[in-house]
């Protein structure tokens, strides 16, 4: 039997002076910003490829 999920409620707490120390800290060189694009880019095909298989049965 399904279960419909009817209502969903997600909290967050963000410590921006943390968040701003850890980009200060450890700024992303370009390599690591290309390594990044590449992964992000593999996943969106990956979905693609799924998605376009779903779509064919």
């Amino acid at each position: 039997m399904p279960l419909e999920i009817k209502e969903l409620q997600i909290s967050v707490v963000v410590n921006e002076q943390q968040a701003k120390d850890a980009a200060n800290a450890a700024p992303g060189s370009q390599e690591s910003k290309e390594d990044k694009k590449a992964l992000l880019q593999q996943c969106v095909d990956d979905i693609m490829d799924i998605l376009n298989s779903k779509k064919e049965r």
